[in-house]
């Protein structure tokens, strides 16, 4: 044989090749121009000569030809578990055929004269091996008398029908054992690979054997998967698997594929063909990119507002454009419009003076606009790190159209550094945009990297730079800050970076009581460092930071200590000199705030712990604070400390509760929440009388009807009732009453204002008990309440009453409720209440900076995040509520006398991310689908996706229940983790289609799925076919080229007809039925219909598993396996029925038999050679199967061997 000749001329040059980069085609041309047939791999054929060479009995391996035998043996079985290996087998079967010959193994060579008949029957030898030679012979304990046959014993366990373990060799006949063990998942429920298997010279040194497991609870199917999932299988490797063996595999992933566990893991998934199950569990997505590139319509990102996914947001709102309206609302980087027009007799610097005080009413409602911008944008972009991050740009100017004049505040007195704030909620806004999944790469380098340069830093840039810092800590990122570049900040920076840097590391650590972090807060906090220490120059707005930023750092944890410190700083009295005098109201409200944090729900378990030398609980400590009484005693440290009273307060022997109330009231309902102590309730239950409404702010009867709401948290009701029910009879009587009686001893305008503020405080009360739920119930009372104090002002009396003043606060403290339980759902009624309430510029007496915050606060929320977040009921939750909606906002720009700005944003420790998108995992787009939601009540819920979740502790199970989508379960108590990490990573539930389904979007009636399943199911019946019918039908590429390339018509030759009949029956019925990955399996048995020879005893083998394994394979067509039954009877027409019953009784030697009988030996496993030797003579079937019944032969060839013998 010519080795060269099977190589191209390229290849088989002797010349020197010249040097080309580019390559030649020369060899690609040479393949493209030879048939298959001409390069098709030749095997050298050894003769019979060759084989039957004497053997030298003194040659080292003479002694192991058993165990020779038994190796190639093995290896031939390997071989014939491989498609692409198979054509091997043949050429071992003459060397094993001899062996067996030369060791008087009748059975092994009655075998391979099966599987080579040619081949064998060219070898008639003379025994090579003397008797005494024989002797030498070392036969192992693994060689049996009979062949261990893979394929039967394979065939064996489809039935049950396996005592005995099949023999491998390890690390050789790989197939061989996963196979055998894949298929004893059939039979046994608990596998140990030690029952099934026997491998060869592969102990441990204790002499037992260890291998696979597989221990799951489960039908057969699911075993099989977990199995192949063990094994480290793909679908790749089934392609390699002889069809016959293959199809009962595939039959088990089809099993599972509708409904698998939900305890199995992503590659158990990726198996069975359920991708978008695998990507629940941290399998690599699909190849294309998640972040959707579609954002809102706008040429740059100077507003900051890019990050929104257009295509979600045009699923959750496809028939309005109210994203873009919220947008136009809350960009804050471009000039407003001033549109009043000159008047006549108005002159030219007038006129330009009064343009600008119209701009400075506009720009309190501007500056007001960020921190609704950082609502909308929360956690919406992922910087890139190799450039610094962009802060729009918060512009205080105005234009006149239509030339655009640009107008600025240079003519008119406006507060001095009356943008402080809003440039420090401006970067506030920006930094909210880092998503949390950027963690991985912002480090300590790049946050001081977007530090503005010292010689170009101004006072906008520092206060923006400082937000920026405050929301990477409210994100969590702020803990990767060094401890120097802490340092540098807190020492170098301005009042705003302090605040920023300690409110940002408390609230990146909360609740974790971290000490480094501690003692950072102990610096700015008076009260925890040693009376012996020196006095630091801490600002009045930091100290206010740091004394909330313990109590979130201690949130939680109940510690005596910082309790007793953080009450004590409540009633902190005014320091000697000029100390403690500034903003009182915000720092004693910060302790109170604090107090609750750390001490969160824990009220009936401290209630009676002592706060002072005087033997006085907590409790009554704050309820002195709340209701003033005489103050207790001070500390050793506070008397050194205040030993010397203040020269400009003078309070006296009593608390001064205009100071003190506010923080003790909400730390009294904090301390205390969802405790419902009726006894402490009643403390903050507002009085039924004249003379005690009177006693009493009517501002504080709203703090204490929301302290009564968190105290009593269980029984709030989302009702009108429940909102009226916490209103005296003598309000409620009395109150916004229009006919006057004045004669009456009635108070109208303490009436009218106590009820305005219990109003107000209960519906702030179940605004936070409905946070983030959209109940509508809760919706509805508090909407009819929002449109009766905007309408309040209309009425002359009843705003007199009851004060503009007192109903616009009131009106802020319902909008944010009603937007805090419809945070996330882009509500438009509340959108449009938002609207009107920011067109509200002529009223500037009553219509200040604290009221645009509130309403732009309110817009944000409905669009939280890009509709993609929703607030968080659980208590740790409400708390960050009550701090960042304190119901008191402030005057003007720069007013923290009551409540420091900074804490409006620590709404973001609430925000949780429950929207789920679908996404269709093959087609990558985001679609509408139908969950299930099972409650722990055992109701159930149904919704349709994009929606968000309920509160994630009221869900039992979540399942995507769609007729059109594969099904998605999410169990609390198996796998529910991945339905948390789903939500906190992108929302994004990647589901898979159905075949013969179309997305809602396109087919909302489904009218067009039903129509494309009739069609298919006409197809698959019929005669013809439509192969155009499957593009509609299906999407799969496997299924398109198979219509494009195989199923065109390309000449009339008969059998080409066929065939494609054959193959579009198979190929409709298996895009209808979701089994197309099985076409390449079944395209073998295709080939064996078409051809016209005799088919190879390889595919004999596979028809007679698939007659086995057919009630295991639900998914193969009758017909088709009819057309394979009639081709194996076809092939045996012409057998020689005298030479079968030759072949049985032994007459003739395996060398001499007719080779046309093996066919019959195969399909039906008829018993072995001269198995009826010692039948002679005329035989019935009755002596046949007397003789035979120890052969366990199957019905098929019992029948078989009935017609033979009965002719």
């Amino acid at each position: 044989m010519d080795f060269y000749s099977t190589i191209s001329p390229s290849s088989a040059k002797k010349s020197k090749m010249e040097s080309d980069e580019r390559g030649s085609d020369e060899d690609w041309y040479w393949l493209l121009s030879n048939s298959p047939s001409s390069t098709k791999r030749t095997f050298i054929r050894r003769s019979a000569a060759d084989i039957c060479k004497p053997i030298n009995p003194s040659n080292p391996l003479f002694p192991y030809l058993p165990s020779i035998l038994f190796s190639l043996h093995l290896i031939h079985e390997e071989l014939l578990l491989n498609i692409l290996l198979k054509d091997y087998a043949p050429q071992l079967c003459d060397i094993i055929y001899m062996i067996a010959s030369d060791l008087k193994l009748i059975s092994y060579q009655d075998y391979y004269w099966r599987m080579a008949p040619n081949a064998c029957s060219l070898l008639n030898c003379p025994p090579r091996i003397t008797k005494k030679d024989f002797k030498s012979l070392v036969h192992p304990s693994f060689l049996t008398d009979s062949p261990s046959i893979v394929y039967n014993h394979l065939q064996s366990l489809l039935t049950n029908n396996v005592t005995n373990c099949f023999p491998y060799i390890p690390e050789v006949t790989l197939s061989i054992r996963r196979l055998v063990l894949i298929y004893s998942c059939f039979m046994v429920e608990n596998l140990n690979e030690s029952m099934v298997l026997s491998p060869v010279n592969h102990m441990r040194q204790d002499g037992r054997y260890v291998g696979l497991e597989v221990n799951f609870q489960g039908s057969a199917q699911e075993r099989i998967i977990v199995c192949m999932n063990k094994l480290g299988m793909t679908q790749n490797d089934l392609k390699c698997i002889p069809p016959g063996l293959v199809l009962p595999l595939w039959s088990a992933i089809f099993h599972c594929k509708p409904d698998p566990p939900v305890t199995w893991n992503a590659d158990c998934y990726t198996l069975i063909g359920r991708e978008d199950l695998a990507s629940l569990c941290g399998a690599k997505g699909p190849k294309y990119p998640l972040v959707v590139k579609e954002v809102l319509n706008i040429d740059n990102d100077e507003d900051g507002l890019c990050g929104l996914n257009r295509e979600a947001l045009s699923l959750l709102f496809p028939e309005d454009q109210r994203v873009d309206e919220a947008y136009e609302m809350l960009q804050s980087s471009k000039p407003v419009s001033i549109t009043i027009q000159q008047r006549p007799g108005v002159s030219d610097n007038e006129f330009i003076e009064e343009q600008e005080r119209h701009l400075y009413t506009l720009c309190i409602r501007t500056m007001a606009l960020p921190i609704g911008r950082g609502m909308l944008t929360l956690r919406t972009f992922k910087p890139v790190v190799a450039k610094t991050f962009h802060i729009p740009k918060l512009c205080l100017g105005g234009r006149v159209p239509p030339r655009n004049t640009i107008i600025e505040l240079a003519h008119i007195d406006i507060p001095s550094n009356m943008n402080v704030w809003p440039s420090f909620h401006n970067g506030v806004a920006a930094g909210l945009k880092v998503c949390p999944s950027a963690s991985e790469t912002i480090d300590s380098h790049w946050i001081t990297y977007n530090k503005t340069k010292s010689n170009s830093l101004s006072n906008d840039n520092q206060n923006e730079h400082a937000g920026f810092l405050f929301a990477l800590g409210l994100n969590g990122h702020l803990s990767k800050l060094s401890t120097m570049n802490i340092h540098d900040y807190l020492c170098k920076g301005n009042e705003l970076t302090r605040v920023a840097v300690l409110l940002g590391l408390a609230a990146a650590k909360r609740g974790t009581m971290d000490i480094s972090v501690e003692r950072i807060l102990s610096i700015h906090v008076e009260a925890l460092l040693p009376s012996s220490s020196i006095e630091l120059d801490v600002p009045p707005v930091v100290e206010v930071a740091a004394i909330l930023g313990v109590g979130l750092l201690y949130q939680g944890s109940g510690q005596r200590h910082i309790a007793e410190m953080l009450l004590g700083e409540i009633g902190r009295p005014p320091g000697p000199e000029m100390e403690h005098y500034i903003d009182r109201e915000s720092y004693a409200l910060a302790a109170g705030l604090a107090f609750g944090l750390v001490t969160l729900g824990k009220g009936n378990e401290m209630i009676s712990t002592v706060a002072s030398s005087e033997g006085v609980s907590m409790a009554d400590e704050m309820c002195n604070y709340m209701i003033g009484g005489h103050k207790r005693a001070l500390t050793a440290a506070q008397k050194e400390k205040y030993k010397t009273p203040s020269y400009q307060i003078r309070e006296g022997d009593y608390v001064n509760s205009d100071v003190t109330s506010p923080g003790a009231t909400l730390a009294l309902g904090m301390m205390f929440f969802d405790t419902n102590n009726e006894a402490v309730a009643k403390w903050v239950t507002a009085p039924d009388t004249q003379y005690l409404l009177e006693s009493v702010r009517p501002d504080f009867l709203l703090l204490r009807t929301l302290a009564k709401g968190l105290i009593m948290w269980g029984s709030i009701k989302p009702t009108r009732a429940w909102i009226d029910s916490h209103l005296p009879k003598i309000v409620s009587d009395n109150a916004l009453v229009k006919e006057v009686d004045y004669n009456s001893r009635i108070d109208y305008e303490t009436m009218s204002q106590a009820y305005c503020n219990i109003i107000a405080g209960a519906c702030m009360a179940v605004g936070l008990k409905y946070a983030g739920s959209a109940n509508k119930e809760a919706y509805d009372s508090i909407f009819s309440l929002v449109n009766v104090f905007i309408n309040l002002p209309n009425e002359q009396v009843l705003a007199e009453q009851a004060g503009r003043s007192t109903i616009e606060s009131c009106l802020n403290v319902l909008i944010i409720s009603l937007a805090m339980i419809m945070a996330g759902t882009g509500n438009v009624e509340i959108m449009r209440i938002c609207r009107y309430l920011r067109s509200r510029i002529s009223q500037v007496n009553v219509v200040l900076y604290g009221s645009h915050m509130a309403s732009h606060m309110a817009l944000g929320l409905l669009f939280l995040g890009g509709c993609r977040y929703t607030l968080s009921s659980s208590p740790e939750s409400i708390a960050a509520l009550i701090c960042a909606f304190f119901p008191k906002y402030p005057i003007h720009s720069n007013d923290n006398r009551y409540h420091l700005q900074a804490f409006r944003h620590l709404y973001v420790l609430a925000a949780e991310p429950r929207l789920v998108l679908p996404r269709d995992i093959d087609t990558n787009r985001l679609v509408y689908a139908h969950l299930a939601l099972k409650l722990k009540d055992k109701s159930v819920l149904r919704l349709k996706a994009p929606c968000f979740l309920p509160q994630m502790d009221l869900l039992e199970e979540v399942t995507l229940e769609d007729e059109r989508y594969w099904k998605i379960s999410f169990d609390r108590h198996l796998n529910w983790s991945n339905l948390i990490t789903m939500l906190k990573r992108n929302g994004i539930l990647f589901i898979k289609q159905k075949v013969g389904c179309l997305p809602y979007k396109e087919d909302p009636q489904g009218y067009k799925s039903i129509h494309a399943q009739c069609v298919m199911k006409d197809a698959v019946r019929g005669w013809t076919y439509k192969p155009d019918m499957l593009k509609s039908f299906s999407s799969n590429p496997l299924v398109i080229n198979y219509t494009k390339y195989l199923l065109t018509p390309k000449s009339n030759m008969p059998g080409e007809a066929l065939f494609q009949h054959h193959l579009s029956a198979v190929l409709f019925h298996c895009a209808s039925n979701e089994t197309v990955e099985c076409l390449p399996s079944i395209m073998h048995f295709l080939k064996m219909i078409n051809q016209s020879e005799k088919m190879t005893p390889f595919y004999l083998i596979q028809v007679r598993l698939l007659v086995h394994c057919l009630p295991k394979c639900d998914f193969i067509k009758m017909d088709f396996f009819e057309a394979l039954k009639t081709l194996v009877e076809n092939n045996m027409k012409g057998m020689d029925k005298a030479s079968l019953i030759s072949y049985l009784r032994g007459e003739k030697d395996l060398s001499e038999m007719d080779t046309q009988i093996n066919s019959a030996l195969i399909f039906y496993q008829l018993p072995p050679y001269a198995s009826l030797a010692p039948l002679r003579g005329k035989i019935s079937f009755t002596d046949v199967l007397l003789n035979i019944q120890h052969f366990n032969l199957s019905n098929t060839s019992l029948l078989m061997l009935s017609k033979i013998f009965s002719n």
